[in-house]
Order: C-alpha cells, then sequence, then structure tokens
C-alpha cells in the first residue's frame, strides 16, 4: 500500500521494492500471503492496482475469517494456508493494529513507516 513507487497503475502503488521482494522470494521459494481484514473485493482491485497480482501463494481476505485485526485471525488463517505454523512466519505490517494482530499469532513481525 501506499504512493511509493514500484507499484502498478495510476492509483495505488505498492512499496518502493515491494515487487522486486515479492519475486526474490517466490525465486527462493519461500512462500508468500497476504493477510487483510478488507473485503476480498477490495483486496483484489487493491493487488491489481498496485501491480502484485500473481505474486501471493495465497490471499486471505475479511470474509475468509470471523474476527478481523487485531485479532489473529487473519495471521492465523495466512499460516494455515501456506502450510506452516505461525513461528515460521514474518509478517510485515503498516499499522499498528496489524502488528497486534501478527503478534498474536505468534509470528515474527516488520514493521514498515
Amino acid at each position: 500500500r501506499g504512493e511509493a513507487e514500484g507499484g502498478g497503475g495510476a492509483g495505488l502503488q505498492a512499496y518502493a521494492g515491494a515487487v522486486d521482494l515479492l519475486k526474490a522470494l517466490r525465486a527462493a521459494g519461500v512462500p508468500v500471503a497476504l493477510a487483510s481484514s478488507g473485503s476480498r473485493e477490495k483486496v483484489r482491485f487493491n493487488l491489481r492496482q498496485a501491480g502484485l497480482e500473481g505474486l501471493l501463494d495465497a490471499v486471505v481476505t475479511g470474509e475468509d475469517i470471523v474476527w478481523g485485526k487485531p485479532a489473529p485471525d487473519c495471521y492465523l488463517a495466512a499460516a494455515e494456508k501456506l502450510g506452516v505454523s505461525p513461528q515460521q512466519c514474518v509478517a510485515v505490517e503498516d499499522s499498528l493494529h496489524g502488528l497486534a494482530s501478527a503478534r498474536s499469532a505468534g509470528m515474527a513481525t516488520v514493521a514498515v513507516a
């Protein structure tokens, strides 16, 4: 999310370096998921706009979970879809609710300002 360089169309763009990072992770065989409390329609639209479609192994939206962030549900579901334990995951987050959600799920976190 955000207005940094490196994304897709004229609207929403990925943070600078996000596309390259996702491509490098995929090339290294590291599974990557998106965990969002947003609607499936909004998440798909944002991924298209940011040029991130096709770079993720799994996507979890608010429609896949009972409780949104800061509850851990979306992160737990993402780990499950990837077939890994939450303790094997690193969550990259840009919000306090998201950081709390990932930490509650037992994941290491990286905050992006």
